[in-house]
């Protein structure tokens, strides 16, 4: 048995050790398998993720709402225009774009906006706001102030704020803002004031950033003929636009150049310089400043809106005040044929400059002719003269002679003359007047109005039923303008309207005359079988067929005028008058219409013709129950406003209104200012403001942040304070010894639950500068001292010229002077 027994122990260590070593192989096959497995499927998790491509633009400098960077004085000289606005800061947008793999937001769902904010650096440190939008695929800064120029940016978004599904390929990027550019916009002579046969240079320089003004004067260069000429500069409120007006020069015998050099300037924020500038004027000799320019006629309409003749004679420079322009200017209607071929086949001349002589003008007749009133464009001397010709196909010569003096002592040396076709008014007609409404207490009719030898006013009036109403509105873009413009083809007023057609002949249809004639609309208000309200649509033309096309005017047959007032919390307070005499129109029902044409709100108006109607929210009414029309009807009586509409509106420019657009979520907004603009190192500077709620409600305990930087971006100040019930604060600061120069910023910030910034409420800037005394220049000239020989001493007389560092004169200045004798 122990034989046995030793056998068997003996093979059995084998088995097992082949047994191990067989399990152990099929362990490491399956997880061998399950990395393959896993990496395969990593590699299908990376394939099926989503992939983006970043995209961002280069923000550019702020630039101006409109293209008039001057304003022209009263003697029509260039100066700055400080009433300019510029446009919103341009922001940086980072912009995801889908590439591939199932679609998914770029910036995570759940992060707030203090987490975008944590999760971006931007290098230099710029303040400003970060902002989700595009639906989560864009990230959006706006600095605080507008971007610097020429500066090098670099942007990190943190991979904390990436989907994790998303592969974005570059988290980082950089740009470099434009350089800072000038441009010389203009550089033109005018009349010096006050100085007679003399003119200054006028040039305009634009910047597209601002600029640091101080170094200006050093590094800008005038000459005449080589010669150094004074100069003044103005800059306007932007520091973007300079105006450089040269001292007075006289005019002389013989042409002379006015050159202007601009060394390289550095602006105000940010890195490099412009480029070096060059421009010049030629100052014209005597005999060839004061001329005539042009000769041209046009038929325009006169302050009474009646058309008149003109010929528009263009000069170089103001003509004297007192110049007979009668013994001047003359003009001729020249014969209808020149030869007697041309009468017989009734085809009138067409006559050209070299062929007009002495004979011509024999045979041609004189018209009278006057001087009268005409808008100039700025900068341009034009002088108008009426005349009248009714024939048609006509031509006119003009002739301006010389001699006559300008309001700086020249004279026309040379004058002109040109062969000018008659200018005739345009054949039209039109409605009369303007708007859409027409009193019903009235007469009811319609004025038309023809020129131009129209011979009759052919008229398409178009009774449309008040049930079509909401069609009217919905299928137009704005019902109340000059043209009606219907928002497809296959829809239009006679879709929804009963069409007369009316024919008024004209008794004289002269070139010249004006006639007028008009539509009695109340002798149409029961054609459309028992509905007696007064909703045309009108259209006017010289014939039949440019009626069909011609513009489409509603006209508003009504008694009831309607103002709306929309409120903050989207709730309307109408006010319905009568238009007779402008009393309220009392207990007048009001009616808010669907798209369907059902009424989605009804009401009265009270004793004060005042109704409110409430919010309607699109999530309730929308679709068939869209409002589109608000309707007052009286009776027979009816009239509409749109209920969506950008026009009509209150017209501001009939009211002393200003202010800004505010587009930040916060009701909030603060106007803050410094006790002066300019301050030394060391002295104390009082900022204050005052925070407005546009919502009107109370501002007592609201947390506020006052922060003040330095040039640099840096934070030289600090402090967080509750407001007062009235919303004014004020904070002291004394500015270090060893401040920097430059411009500094005081800014306002609203706070969130935590205490954290939330919005920037307003902004004040002013300047820590070194003083330095005023340079001033003084010379003196010795009456006589400039003829050869020797002056006496009796009666010598010196002329002192004391002058600032801008070249102004040194006003209350006292002066000691002595003299030696030799």
């Amino acid at each position: 048995m122990a034989t046995k027994q030793n056998r068997k122990s003996t093979k059995n260590p084998k088995r097992k050790l082949f047994s191990v070593r067989k399990i152990a192989l099929v362990v490491c096959t399956i997880v061998l398998i399950a990395g393959i497995v896993g990496v395969i499927a990593l590699r299908r998790g990376n394939d099926a993720a989503t992939k983006m491509h970043t995209t961002f633009n280069t923000p550019t400098a702020a630039t101006f709402t409109d293209t008039n960077n001057v304003m022209f004085t009263s003697d029509n000289i260039p100066d700055v225009n400080n009433a300019r606005t510029l446009s919103h800061i341009q922001p940086l947008v980072i912009s995801y774009n889908w590439t591939s793999g199932p679609y998914n937001q770029a910036v995570r769902p759940d992060a707030t906006s203090n987490d975008i904010t944590a999760g971006i650096k931007i290098s230099p440190f710029v303040r400003g706001t970060w902002a989700r939008q595009g639906g989560g695929d864009e990230l959006s800064f706006t600095p605080d102030t507008d971007w610097p120029a020429d500066t090098r940016f670099t942007v990190r978004v943190a991979d904390n704020l990436i989907n994790s599904d998303v592969a974005i390929d570059d988290k980082t990027i950089s740009f470099t803002t434009p350089r800072v550019t000038a441009t010389v916009d203009s550089f033109n002579l005018y009349p010096a004031p006050n100085a007679k046969k003399s003119v200054i240079g006028v040039a305009v320089i634009s910047f597209n950033y601002p600029i640091i003004t101080s170094e200006f004067n050093d590094k800008l260069t005038v000459k005449l003929d080589g010669t150094k000429l004074d100069f003044t500069v103005k800059f306007d409120k932007f520091r973007r636009t300079a105006v450089i007006t040269t001292a007075p020069v006289q005019i002389t015998n013989d042409d002379q150049i006015i050159r202007l050099k601009l060394n390289r300037v550095s602006p105000a924020a940010g890195n490099g310089a412009t480029q070096k500038l060059t421009a010049h004027a030629t100052v014209a000799a005597a005999d060839n400043i004061f001329k005539v320019s042009e000769i041209t006629t046009i038929a325009a309409d006169d302050t009474n809106g009646n058309a008149q003749q003109l010929v528009l004679v263009n000069m170089t420079a103001t003509a004297a005040t007192n110049t007979d322009w009668g013994k001047y200017v003359e003009i001729y209607l020249l014969p209808e044929y020149k030869t007697d071929d041309e009468k017989s086949d009734e085809n009138p001349h067409q006559w050209a400059d070299d062929e007009i002589t002495p004979d011509v003008i024999a045979h041609a007749k004189k018209i009278q002719t006057k001087l009268v009133p005409f808008v100039n464009p700025t900068g341009v001397y034009q002088y108008a003269f009426s005349y009248d010709v009714s024939a048609a196909n006509r031509f006119i010569f003009v002739r301006v002679a010389s001699g006559f003096e300008s309001a700086s002592g020249f004279y026309v040396k040379d004058g002109a003359s040109r062969v000018l076709s008659v200018a005739y008014p345009t054949r039209t007609v039109k409605i009369a007047g303007s708007g859409a409404l027409l009193s019903l207490a009235g007469d009811k009719k319609l004025g038309i109005m023809a020129r131009g030898g129209a011979t009759a006013a052919h008229v398409n009036l178009s009774k449309v039923k008040s049930s079509e109403i909401n069609h009217l509105i919905s299928q137009t873009y704005n019902i109340f303008s000059e043209n009606i413009e219907f928002k497809g083809w296959s829809f239009g007023v006679d879709d929804m309207a009963v069409v007369f057609r009316k024919t008024i002949p004209f008794s004289d249809p002269s070139m010249t005359k004006t006639n007028y004639a008009s539509i009695d609309l109340g002798a149409y208000l029961d054609r459309t079988g028992g509905d007696k309200t007064g909703i045309f649509v009108i259209q006017v033309a010289p014939d039949a067929t440019a009626a069909q096309y011609s513009d489409r005017r509603l006209i508003l047959l009504t008694n009831l005028g309607i103002i709306r007032k929309e409120n903050q919390n989207n709730s309307s307070t109408l006010f319905v008058v009568n238009l007779s005499d402008g009393t309220p129109a009392a207990d007048t029902e009001i009616n808010v219409l669907g798209r369907n044409g059902n009424a989605v709100w009804a009401g009265r108006t009270d004793d004060d013709g005042h109704a409110d109607i409430p919010e309607l929210s699109w999530n309730e009414y929308r679709d068939a129950r869209e409002p589109v029309a608000i309707v007052a009807r009286r009776g027979d009586d009816v009239s509409f406003i749109p209920y969506n509409a950008t026009a009509p509106m209150v017209d501001y420019s009939k009211f002393d209104v200003d202010g800004e657009y505010y587009y930040g979520a916060t009701p909030l907004n603060a106007f803050v200012f410094t006790d002066r603009g300019i301050y030394r190192a060391g002295e104390d500077m009082v900022a204050a403001g005052i925070v407005k709620n546009k919502s009107f409600k109370a501002l007592a305990g609201i947390p506020v942040r006052a922060e003040i930087t330095d040039p640099r971006g840096r934070d030289a100040l600090t402090k967080t304070f509750t407001l007062a019930g009235d919303g004014m604060f004020d904070i002291k600061y004394t500015i270090p010894a060893t401040a920097a120069t430059g411009e500094w910023q005081v800014r306002l910030y609203s706070l969130d639950s935590r205490g954290r910034i939330d919005t920037s409420l307003g902004v004040a800037t002013f300047r820590v500068a070194d003083f330095v005394p005023d340079n001033m220049k003084i010379t003196t000239t010795v009456a006589g001292g400039d003829t050869d020989g020797w002056i006496g001493v009796d009666g010598m007389r010196a002329n002192v010229s004391l002058r600032n560092l801008f070249g102004t004169a040194a006003t209350d200045k006292r002066i000691t002077a002595s003299a030696t004798l030799t």
